[in-house]
């Protein structure tokens, strides 16, 4: 008899541990997600300098300016630079500056799963395009971008989630 209660404490024990692991992994599952991450104290080196020319890209048409910019579904830093992106369509859309937007991808994505992406955050780009590592080969990593004139020439560049001075700069380089 005291084996038989030995084995039930046990399995009682069992099952109260389980309980504990569901509930705790179910909580975890529930809790709100955190805070988007604060902006990053210092900005990665810019990729091309200003005034420097780039190859013309196919496909695309002149415009004053061009915003290039380099995103993936998988980047969590181009998901916390969504607000940020939703603010320069939404600025676009109420004429406080006209540029053409073209989104790039990488070749583990494609077009559809980019373009259902950055439109699920209310980014609608002009264009989304095979990325051109010929012509774009020093960006790297994601969100990369690149703001063109209508020669091409290289307005300013930017590499990683852009802290409040990187916004600013991008938004006075796009004509604002």
């Amino acid at each position: 008899m005291n084996t038989t209660t030995g084995i039930e404490r046990l399995r009682g024990l069992a099952v109260v541990v389980m309980c504990l692991l569901v509930a705790a992994a179910a909580g975890k599952s529930l809790l709100p997600a955190s805070a988007p991450a604060e902006y990053p104290d210092e900005m990665p080196p810019a990729p091309y300098a200003r005034g420097e020319a780039i190859q013309p890209i196919k496909d695309l048409e002149s415009h004053r300016r061009t915003l290039l910019m380099v995103i993936s579904p998988n980047c969590k830093f181009c998901t916390k630079s969504m607000p940020f992106y939703q603010r320069l369509m939404a600025d676009r859309s109420s004429k406080k500056y006209d540029a053409q937007v073209v989104a790039f991808y990488l070749p583990v994505d494609n077009e559809e799963s980019v373009r259902a992406y950055m439109e699920s955050f209310g980014v609608k780009p002009d264009l989304v395009l095979p990325f051109p590592h010929e012509i774009l080969g020093r960006l790297s990593g994601t969100p990369s971008l690149v703001l063109v004139d209508s020669k091409n020439a290289v307005v300013g560049s930017w590499r990683g989630m852009l802290n409040k001075e990187g916004e600013e700069e991008l938004l006075k380089a796009i004509g604002f």
